[in-house]
């Protein structure tokens, strides 16, 4: 994603959440008892998924390290990037992580017969609604970076390209 389309993403964030305090504040005066229930779920929520973000956050450092000097380094050094930079926010912008990830990868791994398993995986992590869920299924996903297949086969011929 290039800077511009990241900054009208975080922008739209910004008016996002802008807009959530502001039906919090509204919703607190209506019924209070629902806006105090959902202040206290967001610790929960947060409480829940802090440690899978740094469980992913660590296998993507520790991928990229035992990926040095190999084809995956690439793509694995560039995904623990990425991923260093996750944050707890809101359910759409933690959403957003994961799509970009996945978007990264897909558009990163040969698409050869030996890699089938992990776009297998990738469109169960697009499938699962649950954001603690998907963010398991990346800690899980992760550590197979270093034995994805970087040959692309030529379709013409059957040579490696």
């Amino acid at each position: 994603m290039d800077l511009n389309a990241k900054k009208d993403k975080l922008n739209f964030c910004r008016i996002y959440c802008e807009q959530t305090a502001e039906l919090l504040n509204y919703t607190e005066k209506v019924s209070p008892y629902t806006t105090e229930l959902i202040r206290k779920g967001l610790p929960i929520f947060n409480r829940k998924l802090k440690p899978l973000f740094e469980e992913i956050q660590e296998k993507a450092k520790i991928v990229c390290r035992e990926s040095e000097g190999t084809p995956t380094q690439e793509i694995a050094c560039a995904i623990s990037r990425e991923v260093q930079k996750w944050e707890i926010g809101s359910q759409e912008e933690m959403t957003w992580y994961v799509e970009n990830l996945v978007f990264a990868l897909e558009s990163s791994i040969p698409k050869v017969p030996e890699n089938q398993h992990i776009f297998d995986r990738i469109q169960q992590i697009r499938e699962q609604k649950d954001i603690p869920k998907q963010y398991g299924m990346v800690s899980t996903l992760i550590p197979l970076i270093p034995k994805l297949c970087m040959e692309q086969k030529n379709r013409l011929n059957g040579e490696k390209a």
